[in-house]
């Protein structure tokens, strides 16, 4: 996975030549990274807003079957949560998988924004330890 850290960090470095600045780049950086994750954002927004609108519909049915704790009352009333759900067209697993995706890509950008000598630079610890004359 280095060609990632390298490409992620090749970027940082474009963005801080372009602004003569380390900070400006790294506002720059986030503002390119979330326009990228931007399409996951309203993907997550739009499961919200559909669960929202089920949730009375699904407070409907657990008032249904409130007090009872059997098995066979609990999975009857599963069955007609996720027969809701299926009718409605809302999936659970929608709302995470946008953020699934984000996460690695999230820490890849991490380890590059915190050692940014390794990654944009190609200057790696062990390098400046020894040129700074320091046991490694």
């Amino acid at each position: 996975m280095s060609w990632l850290y390298n490409l992620l960090g090749t970027m940082l470095a474009w963005f801080s030549s372009i602004t003569g600045s380390y900070a400006l780049a790294l506002l720059l950086y986030a503002l390119l990274f979330k326009i990228v994750f931007l399409p996951f954002a309203i993907k997550q927004q739009k499961n919200q807003i559909a669960m929202a609108k089920l949730t009375p519909k699904i407070e409907v049915i657990r008032a249904k079957y409130r007090g009872r704790n059997d098995q066979v009352t609990m999975r009857k009333q599963q069955e007609e949560i996720m027969e809701l759900q299926r009718k409605e067209g809302y999936s659970p697993l929608a709302g995470c998988l946008p953020l699934l995706l984000q996460l690695p890509i999230v820490y890849f950008l991490y380890e590059v924004i915190r050692n940014p000598l390794a990654y944009i630079s190609g200057v790696d610890s062990v390098s400046i330890l020894s040129a700074l004359h320091l046991p490694t």
